[in-house]
């Protein structure tokens, strides 16, 4: 062990405090006495938004400006991570640890980092096969860190917010390309779909195609065991956001096929429960499949419609302008078949469907080059804290 490093269980160090269980009947919209519930989506995405409780907690459960958090549940690759609490007071969600330390003996920011530089190892130890997986506490507390003085401490965090920051801007000036490609191709789609042409006919949704929803998810593992046969979730289909998938994250085998829909390639799906149901994501599962029952699934009427044409169109349909009640996000089956659609012939289909595929696979070569970028930047951030945090800067 190099001189003036400490190895300390996290536990010995760090007391890890599980947010609250909600309901969405627990839910309310934002009013007065209320306050915001603090979800995984919130901390890894600052438009995502919020849910909200108007009665009393605990106060262990509330967090405030400046507290410590560590989510401990949802997908590998994006859900494990330290955050520090930059907004107003909130109630934490369950799935997120608030994490109280002695300040006397560890900086904040130095925790922050050295949470983070150990995801690889929690990601290696995380419990469930199927839907969301876990670390469990007593397996976080028990992983050995190696920890500095105090006055190396601060050395570290001012290097490495040094090094994240000019990170961060390059990550941002990236995203921000990223946006305005996907900007000037959404404002081109709106143009054709709005300027329409001769002739075009408006119908409703549920005339022109098949409007229905996936199956639920088998609880039992043993329907995962050397499964062949894709499972979209929501989750997956939040990982392509718009276009085609063709891979899911789980599989299913034929135990329970014939107890389930199995639905066709070049369905369209999209979120109809949940906050994902604001996110607008439109896919066509590109294999046969089937389909979670969060998902509503959508295959036109061949001759009336080119399923490419009608994938285009619902692209520009905005799921909030159809909810109820956005305290319970929810589509139903008839509000979607009541869609407003329009349609020229099927000649002019295939032109515009032409056109916007060309327009498609440029944006797509655009965001594959600067998705590369912010990849490259992730994985130095990692390095840099590995050697940060062992010793080598």
């Amino acid at each position: 062990m190099k001189d003036g490093l400490q190895e300390n269980k996290l536990g010995d160090i760090c007391t890890f405090i599980n947010g609250m269980a909600f309901k969405p009947t627990d839910w309310v919209l934002n009013q007065k006495d209320t306050l915001p519930i603090i979800r995984i989506q919130n901390l890894n995405n600052n438009n995502s938004l919020f849910n909200y409780y108007n009665k009393t907690v605990d106060n262990k459960y509330i967090v405030n400006h400046g507290d410590l958090l560590f989510s401990w549940s949802g997908s590998k690759g994006s859900s494990f991570g330290a955050h520090i609490w930059y907004g107003d007071k909130a109630i934490l969600n369950q799935h997120i640890f608030k994490v109280i330390f002695d300040p006397k003996k560890y900086l904040k920011k130095y925790l922050f980092h050295k949470l983070n530089s150990i995801i690889p190892e929690v990601e290696d130890n995380l419990n469930g096969a199927v839907g969301l997986v876990h670390i469990t506490k007593t397996k976080l507390t028990q992983i050995l860190i190696l920890t500095h003085s105090l006055n190396e401490q601060y050395r570290i965090v001012s290097i490495l917010d040094t090094a994240f920051e000019a990170l961060s801007q390059a990550k941002i000036e990236t995203e921000n390309n990223l946006a305005r490609a996907n900007e000037l191709f959404q404002s081109e789609l709106t143009r054709i779909f709005r300027e329409k042409g001769e002739g075009w006919e408006e119908k409703k949704l549920g005339e022109i195609a098949i409007i229905g929803s996936g199956n639920p998810a088998p609880q039992d593992k043993k329907y995962f065991e050397n499964g062949t046969i894709p499972f979209f979730r929501t989750s997956d289909i939040g990982a392509i956001k718009v276009g085609i998938i063709k891979e899911s994250k789980d599989y299913i085998n034929t135990k329970i096929t014939n107890k389930y829909k199995l639905f066709p390639a070049g369905t369209i799906v999209l979120p109809k429960s949940g906050a994902s149901t604001f996110l607008n994501h439109r896919v066509i599962i590109g294999v046969d499949g089937f389909v979670s029952s969060h998902l509503a699934t959508i295959i036109s009427k061949e001759n009336v419609i080119i399923n490419k044409f009608l994938f285009y169109m619902l692209c520009l349909v905005k799921a909030q302008s159809l909810l109820q009640d956005i305290a319970y996000p929810s589509l139903n089956i008839s509000v979607i078949e009541n869609i407003n659609v329009w349609l020229p012939n099927l000649q002019e289909q295939s032109k515009i469907i032409d056109y916007l595929d060309n327009l498609t696979q440029l944006k797509n070569n655009i965001t594959n080059e600067y998705s590369t970028k912010i990849i490259m930047a992730d994985e130095f951030k990692q390095s840099l804290l590995h050697h940060a945090f062992n010793g080598e800067l």
